[in-house]
């Protein structure tokens, strides 16, 4: 094993760390931690970090970030830069996170498909779900779209929302989620909608946020709430629009996970397979809490773990 550098740990972090972080995200093409977490989590209350850094400049070498909230401890990245892999940092960050970790709450993490199985050897051996990515173009995500009939529920722009239908869409996202997640939302996607029926209740939530370096003109759609299919696609159908509107060549990204209505009725209307992107591990048992018949598509980010 080649000796490391002069390096020191520090929790929490810095511009620099969290600039390093972030391009390190985007090189490894993280998707579904689209530009609204890259740009909140630094800053959110419940985010704890240890970073490695260059001693004598005081680069970014790698870091363990995680959240804590609702007895649990979400680690969303594990990462190191490329000039380290191999030479015994990672252990050493990961070991200081654990130190740092509460002892009794629940830690989770989603892995990728090459670290599944040690992940599940060491410190989350439970399963709990499975992440499915769909790289459409704007075609192709207009097909799947067109395959069933719209609903009739109108569609409005979370930014023209009247004072009585925000809360009916906080309470709405409260009875799906189960969680104050919302708040980690607002403000934060690119494009956002909303279903309202006939009583002007809110039955419906959907929105997309930029992911990756501009320049690759990809778009994530979630979190997609909704009482049905028709309904789900009804709401991405002018989201696709946006993207298009930014760029012709949009590339529009479907995570589908696995257990939710989202993964039986969005995936048998797409043409192509997905890739995995990765597997949902815990500590220990884990039941999450989360409206599987109302989750067509999950946020899926760390700041706030919704499914």
């Amino acid at each position: 094993m080649t000796p490391l550098p002069t390096f020191t740990l520090v929790d929490e972090g810095n511009r620099m760390l969290w600039a390093g972080w972030a391009k390190l995200v985007r090189d490894n093409d993280w998707s579904s931690d689209d530009s609204t977490v890259i740009d909140l989590l630094p800053s959110l209350p419940s985010t704890r970090a240890v970073f490695a850094q260059d001693s004598r400049d005081g680069s970014f070498l790698g870091c363990v970030v995680w959240n804590e909230y609702d007895e649990m401890a979400f680690i969303g990245y594990y990462i190191v830069h490329p000039s380290m892999v191999g030479k015994g940092l990672g252990p050493k960050m990961w070991k200081r996170a654990f130190t740092r970790i509460p002892k009794h709450v629940n830690v989770g993490l989603r892995a990728v498909p090459s670290m599944i199985a040690k992940y599940a050897a060491r410190d989350t051996p439970y399963y709990v779900s499975t992440l499915n990515n769909y790289e459409l173009t704007v075609s192709e995500a207009r097909e799947m779209c067109s395959k069933l009939e719209g609903s009739k529920h109108s569609i409005v722009n979370v930014e023209k929302t009247t004072d009585e239908q925000w809360e009916d869409l906080l309470e709405f996202d409260k009875d799906v989620t189960k969680r104050d997640s919302y708040a980690f939302q607002d403000n934060a996607a690119t494009s956002e909608q909303i279903f309202v029926n006939s009583e002007e209740r809110v039955v419906g939530y959907a929105a997309v946020s930029s992911t990756g370096y501009s320049t690759e003109n990809k778009f994530k759609i979630g979190p997609v709430f909704a009482s049905s299919i028709n309904d789900a696609l009804s709401m991405i159908r002018p989201l696709i629009d946006y993207c298009e509107g930014i760029t012709p060549d949009a590339k529009i990204l479907i995570k589908t996970l696995s257990g939710t209505v989202g993964e039986r009725t969005l995936s048998a209307l797409i043409d192509k397979e997905p890739e995995h992107e990765g597997t949902t591990l815990f500590k220990r048992p884990f039941r999450n809490t989360i409206d599987t018949d109302m989750c067509y598509i999950a946020h899926n980010h760390g700041g706030h773990f919704d499914a």
